[in-house]
């Protein structure tokens, strides 16, 4: 009689907790500046050989669609910010979480890169924390999935 009880009861945990397990931090996801609280642009993120990497996709202020990184030294000097990686080669570190060394993630504004750790809630899939470091000083976004175009 205990058995029959537990049926339903795992029934509904595995119809709303296997669409979780099965999230991955792939896709389109729209910044939000920690600051003012404005969206600034969308980046597209990827799994690569079991690493993370992202680029601006695009940037969502109409006067600075074509912004070039005037902030940047090397071979990013003058380039067009939009298309430029931002997030390069993190690594996991738990089921939805990844960390990256001093240059994996890109700021374009400030010309510079730091280090980082990006996650996502399981309970709240659509929202990723990005969070940079340099020294002892961190600044922290938060960015939201927007839904695959059909």
């Amino acid at each position: 009689m205990k058995i029959r009880s537990r049926i339903p009861a795992s029934a509904f945990f595995l119809c709303f907790a296997l669409p979780l397990l099965g999230q991955s931090v792939s896709g389109n996801w729209k910044t939000i500046d920690d600051l003012t609280g404005e969206a600034r642009a969308v980046v597209a993120i990827y799994e690569k050989e079991g690493r993370l990497y992202g680029y601006i996709r695009e940037i969502l202020d109409p006067e600075k669609k074509d912004a070039r990184c005037t902030e940047c030294n090397g071979e990013r000097q003058g380039q067009p910010i939009s298309g430029m990686r931002i997030i390069n080669g993190l690594e996991k570190t738990g089921t939805y979480s990844w960390k990256g060394d001093a240059d994996s993630l890109f700021d374009p504004e400030q010309g510079r890169s730091f280090r980082s750790r990006i996650w996502m809630d399981p309970g709240a899939p659509d929202i990723l924390k990005v969070r940079g470091y340099w020294m002892l000083f961190y600044r922290t976004q938060t960015w939201r999935r927007l839904p695959d175009p059909m």
